[in-house]
């Protein structure tokens, strides 16, 4: 399943327990375990968020999805982010860019804005989800992509993951969920 929704300047597209690409690139990987208060979950579900914006002559991209799993140990978090080295194989089932200018995976150096922007949001929170994250899903733009707005995505995964069921996500006003991070990627209404 996945919703979009249309801006003046950009869409987002959120997707539910869908892999819209294989992953054909060689990646690396970065870990991170989180100590929170958790909740446990019983079954693995997956998020993921499609962003485009026009900003002046450019377009801002990004795309990241996370698989989240059941987790053995209480009151704890483990997050695995996945990297490219260098843009190599083009993304082909984008809806929002053509994929000339769209690569599979998620550079290097946005690795460290993500990690930082889904502990900020996990420790945000009294408890979290008892899980392991995997981000291992991604496209950018070679020129429209930034890790600000990898970092944004990254923070919208998590508070979907928290706040939302597979029901209440298919019923899921887009507009008034994104609106709070609307301010930091200048979307218009």
């Amino acid at each position: 399943m996945n919703r979009s929704f249309i801006y003046k300047n950009g869409e987002i597209k959120v997707i539910w327990n869908e892999i819209p690409m294989l992953k054909s690139y060689k990646k690396n990987w970065i870990s991170k375990k989180i100590q929170q208060r958790t909740k446990q979950i019983l079954n693995s579900f997956l998020i993921g968020i499609e962003l485009k914006i026009h900003k002046g002559g450019r377009i801002c991209y990004g795309m990241l999805i996370a698989r989240f799993r059941p987790y053995k140990e209480k009151d704890s978090i483990k997050v695995f982010i996945s990297f490219t080295k260098e843009n190599t194989i083009r993304y082909k089932d984008s809806i929002l860019l053509n994929d000339k200018f769209v690569y599979e995976g998620m550079p290097r150096e946005y690795v460290e804005q993500v990690s930082n922007s889904i502990y900020e949001a996990i420790s945000e929170k009294n408890e979290y989800l008892q899980c392991e994250i995997f981000f291992d899903y991604a496209a950018n733009c070679e020129v429209g992509s930034s890790p600000m707005l990898f970092g944004i995505i990254a923070e919208m995964i998590i508070e979907l993951a928290y706040s939302s069921s597979s029901d209440e996500i298919s019923r899921i006003n887009i507009e008034d969920f994104s609106k709070r991070y609307t301010n930091n990627i200048n979307l218009c209404y």
